[in-house]
Formats: C-alpha cells, sequence, structure tokens
C-alpha cells in the first residue's frame, strides 16, 4: 500500500471524537448484550449487526450521524451524551476532534450547549473580545426556541408532566419562562381540581 493510500486512510479514521462516542456507547449499553442493542436499532430503523457493534466499541467502525441520533433515542440520551465525555468537570481534560489542545470537559460541555464558545487558539482575548464573540457564538448556533406551552387539547397526564418539567426547571434555576396558564393549571393540579 503506497503512502497516499495510507494517508488517506488515517485521514478517514476514527479520531477523538469517534473514540469518545465509542466509549459512550459502550457504557451507555450497560449490560444489554449486543444482540439486544442490535434488534433495539432495528426497531428504531438502525440495523446494526452484532459485529457492527463491537467494531464500534473497539473504535474500528465508525458512527455516522444517523446511527448517533438512533442510539440517542435507544439509550434515551441526548445525542450530546454520545458525543462529549461522561464528566462535565473542569478538572477533568479531553481531547476533540478538530482541537489540537486538551481542553477541560466543562468547557466542552459549555460549548456544545450553548453557553460559550471554545477558548481561542490564536490569542489570548481582552474581556471585551471574548464578550463579542460570545454573543456571536450564542447567535450563530442556537435558534430562538419557544418554551413550552400547555394547550387546551393536550391531555390530563402529559400536561401534568409538561407541569412537573416546567416546575422543575424553574426551581433548578433554568430560564425557561412559565406562562400564567401553566401556574394556573400547576394550582388546579395542586388542589385537586
Amino acid at each position: 500500500m503506497g503512502d497516499e493510500a495510507k494517508k488517506k486512510r488515517s485521514v478517514n479514521g476514527v479520531d477523538a471524537t469517534g473514540r469518545q462516542v465509542a466509549d459512550n456507547v459502550k457504557r451507555l449499553r450497560g449490560g444489554m448484550t449486543y444482540k439486544e442493542l442490535s434488534q433495539r436499532m432495528a426497531d428504531v430503523g438502525r440495523e446494526i449487526t452484532i459485529l457492527g457493534l463491537r467494531r464500534i466499541e473497539s473504535g474500528e467502525r465508525k458512527v455516522d450521524v444517523d446511527d448517533l441520533v438512533a442510539f440517542a433515542i435507544v439509550f434515551d440520551v441526548s445525542p450530546l451524551t454520545l458525543l462529549l465525555p461522561e464528566s462535565g468537570s473542569r478538572d477533568v481534560k479531553t481531547h476533540i476532534t478538530g482541537r489540537p489542545d486538551e481542553l477541560r470537559c466543562n468547557q466542552v460541555w459549555n460549548w456544545a450547549t450553548v453557553v460559550q464558545p471554545l477558548p481561542s487558539l490564536e490569542r489570548d482575548e481582552k474581556a471585551e473580545e471574548l464578550i463579542e464573540r460570545r454573543a456571536a457564538f450564542r447567535e450563530r448556533s442556537k435558534p430562538q426556541i419557544d418554551s413550552a406551552r400547555i394547550s387546551e387539547d393536550t391531555d390530563a397526564d402529559s400536561g401534568a408532566k409538561a407541569i412537573t418539567r416546567m416546575l422543575a426547571e424553574a426551581i433548578s434555576g433554568s430560564t425557561v419562562p412559565v406562562s400564567g396558564d401553566a401556574l394556573k393549571a400547576l394550582a388546579a393540579i395542586a388542589s385537586g381540581v
């Protein structure tokens, strides 16, 4: 095999983020057998053989974006849980594809959840420049998301779950606005109406 073919193959190999996905698939699979996971993937329309799953976990096979989303559905997690390190600690370092440097896990999670951009590779930034870059990053990275609303045509069980979720988000300090209708519905549930 010529140097050019070797070079091309290494360019297309599994890199840092691919290895992280492989580790997370293995971790999230837990005690589930490969056969069970293969069946669950097929059930959501993404057939991966037992051998394919073993090769994913060993880093020999890449996970494409469609596989990634199907794994997230099967494991009932966000796709970010598969892409990013298990830790969100500032004390733990990691590598991601496209960055030559080590990053703290909290930096990677903050970047992926649109809290702030990754640190600049080019130079140290002044506070003013960082504020401007952070604002532009947020604007480019995340659409305006409508807040959850409980409609009159929502069944009671779904409505109760939505209210519980909004209340939990409000208590946890999330910036999710809770509408007056939701508060009235919560009061009705609390009073047993």
